[in-house]
């Protein structure tokens, strides 16, 4: 089974923005700390690369999908569109968290709205997938979740 485009390319985006992270830090470790002062402050991008170093087990991590996806959900929370995409696709795979197809649909959704694209397909297909009443739960979360993103 071969592994499809976008999704080689973002792994070689992360690891990109990862050497780029350490390119200042004279160990793994100091990188880390410094990243996690960062994202504990606010910023998205850390957030983001701390939840695929945890996701991965890199930059001698060990690989915890749990707090990746606490990460994530962090920088999703913060309008992060590419966090919320990998919020929905988490939520659709149970990764670090239990499977949640409403959840899943909610986050693309928001991420397609914030211009990621790729979401749009993802998020037609999750909604297939859910009862009218889930639908329903599904918009009313959407909603939350646009608020609460627009105030960070």
């Amino acid at each position: 089974m071969s592994v499809p485009i976008y999704k080689r390319c973002l792994v070689a985006l992360l690891a990109l923005s990862a050497a780029f992270a350490l390119a200042g830090c004279s160990s793994s470790k100091e990188a880390v700390a410094d990243l996690t002062r960062k994202a504990e402050k606010g910023d998205t991008e850390s957030m983001v690369k701390l939840a695929d170093f945890y996701c991965r087990g890199a930059f001698g991590l060990s690989p915890d999908d749990q707090i990746c996806s606490m990460w994530m959900k962090r920088a999703a929370e913060h309008g992060h569109k590419d966090a919320q995409y990998n919020l929905g696709r988490m939520y659709e795979e149970g990764i670090g968290m239990r499977r949640d197809m409403v959840q899943a649909y909610s986050w693309y959704s928001v991420a397609y709205d914030n211009g990621y694209v790729m979401a749009g397909d993802k998020a037609k297909n999750a909604l297939e997938k859910l009862s009218p009443k889930q639908r329903e739960e599904a918009q009313r979360l959407i909603g939350i979740y646009k608020t609460i993103s627009a105030k960070k």
